[in-house]
């Protein structure tokens, strides 16, 4: 995820998740095969924006070429990861007890 498509997903994403009004947030990132700084600082700014209305953000079908990008920035362990997006979504249907960073 380049520069241009980082700005995208954050305005879309963030406009998805207000119209619908729900507290949680999952991203699918099953096509997104790398990230570059400027997608890992919009993925930082969604979680940052999710938790401060009380709700959690979980990325759903990171690869694992995706999730080497996300340890190396020091990002990984500060996300909720699931390896599908029902996986996600379920997780937070559930009250909070996931361990962030893990994948399953």
């Amino acid at each position: 995820m380049g520069f241009r498509d980082a700005d995208l997903l954050e305005t879309r994403v963030v406009a998805a998740w207000a119209a619908g009004g729900a507290a949680h947030l999952v991203v699918d990132l099953s096509d997104v095969p790398i990230c570059d700084s400027a997608g890992r600082a919009a993925l930082v700014r969604l979680l940052l924006r999710v938790r401060r209305t009380g709700g959690r953000l979980v990325l759903a079908g990171v690869t694992p070429r995706l999730a080497r990008h996300l340890h190396v920035a020091g990002l990984l362990g500060r996300f909720e990861v699931c390896g599908t997006a029902d996986e996600a979504v379920a997780r937070v249907r559930e009250p909070y007890g996931g361990e962030r960073g893990e994948q399953g």
